[in-house]
């Protein structure tokens, strides 16, 4: 509200600000100012600051997204015809406690959407674990679903160099995954969850991503499969 905030006298175009913290959103208004003619305030005008690389450890549970929107810092990409990730908070029956990240199956086209976490930063020669729960809509072993999960320098498909884990025709309710990795450098990596199921073959769960040490990781989930 721009009548609760202390306004920013700016006498350039653009301006500047420097105060702002990184991959936050803000709503601005503006108001010119000639002397005594004071105009309305107009607004307001929406942004959202770039994001900053997050350290181990990192976390996304979806909670912070105000459905449908992604949670900010993170991106989804759709490459086909199908259906593209979203966010739900009826994925209970499935073994998912409030939101979660949700495919939507399409009863005509294959899917073949990614989603992408925020950046995290790794150091080379350290052993890390990302762990998160996966799961399915399907009941039925004829409802084959697949998901790919890779690791990369972007936030984009092509960006993902290395395949940490596949996953087919699983189905029926939410169980814990652990994969243990390295990285060849220091430097930003991504995660990317990608579904690519066949057209009309449920729908997939991911939720509560974790990526940290693997020393700090004993207690997130049952599997284990390790990059070198």
């Amino acid at each position: 509200d721009p009548n609760t905030l202390t306004p920013i006298a700016a006498s350039t175009n653009p301006y500047v600000l420097n105060t702002l913290n990184p991959g936050t959103v803000y709503n601005g208004w503006v108001r010119s100012v000639c002397g005594t003619n004071i105009g309305a305030w107009t607004g307001p005008v929406t942004l959202i600051t770039s994001c900053l690389p997050s350290n181990v450890p990192y976390s996304e549970n979806f909670e912070s997204s105000v459905i449908p929107n992604m949670p900010i810092c993170t991106t989804v990409v759709n490459n086909g015809s199908g259906n593209i990730w979203d966010i739900v908070s009826d994925a209970a029956s499935f073994g998912f406690n409030n939101k979660a990240l949700r495919y939507f199956y399409n009863t005509v086209f294959d899917a073949d959407t990614w989603f992408f976490t925020n950046g995290v930063n790794l150091t080379q020669g350290q052993n890390y674990t990302i762990a998160f729960k996966k799961g399915s809509s399907s009941v039925s072993a004829v409802k084959i679903n697949n998901l790919k999960v890779s690791i990369g320098s972007a936030q984009s498909s092509a960006a993902m160099s290395t395949n940490l884990a596949t996953y087919y025709e699983y189905f029926g309710a939410a169980t814990n995954e652990n994969i243990t990795f390295t990285v060849p450098t220091t430097g930003v990596y991504y995660f990317g969850f990608h579904a690519y199921s066949s057209y009309n073959m449920g729908s997939i769960y991911v939720d509560d991503i974790v990526v940290d040490s693997a020393l700090s990781m004993n207690n997130y989930a049952n599997e284990n499969e390790t990059m070198l």
